[in-house]
């Protein structure tokens, strides 16, 4: 699966076909689902993402998110959440008018702090977040659109490290034109 990811990233990145106007920087908002294997669970939340743009192909992406869920074992509520803080390249295609589908890929770096809190008491973690990942910007005008994609993400620890499947969906502001 990773590699299948990092091969789509390479192709998107290297698909160059007439680049045409595009926005200095995105800013994006929207839904989050993640999907931890390891504990087999689903996590509900939000994720916001800014990129600044070098050129029509290639900019630099930050991003945080936030998942949570809650689960019930012997009658206890064990609240758990997922905070990730990330960063990296961001390559995308864009057609000549602009407008219409924009695909894009990252490879995004940072941390994942995990944690868990029942009657009162808990603890956390922060690890080493690996997360390739791409989808589609909509551009319906030329400074919004909609935004799908998906991410798998790999966090390192001591302890073994967790494999998730991250699918947002939100809305992207684009500022400024090049």
């Amino acid at each position: 699966m990773l590699r299948g990811l990092l091969l789509l990233t390479l192709l998107v990145s290297l698909s160059v076909p007439v680049f045409a106007q595009g926005p200095r920087a995105e800013v994006s908002g929207g839904y989050s689902f993640v999907r931890d294997q390891e504990i087999e669970m689903n996590f509900q939340g939000w994720l916001a993402s800014v990129t600044g743009n070098y050129n029509k192909w290639f900019g630099i992406e930050g991003e945080v998110g936030g998942n949570y869920n809650t689960t019930q074992v012997r009658g206890t509520n064990i609240d758990m959440s997922i905070h990730s803080f990330a960063g990296g390249p961001h390559f995308s295609s864009r057609m000549s008018n602009g407008l219409g589908v924009a695909p894009f890929g990252h490879v995004l770096v940072g941390a994942a702090h995990a944690s868990a809190s029942f009657f009162g008491l808990g603890g956390s973690t922060t690890h080493f977040l690996l997360e390739p990942g791409g989808g589609i910007n909509y551009w319906f005008r030329n400074n919004l659109g909609i935004r799908l994609g998906g991410d798998y993400r790999r966090i390192f620890s001591d302890n073994g490290d967790t494999n998730q499947f991250r699918f947002h969906a939100g809305v992207v502001f684009g500022l400024g034109r090049f």
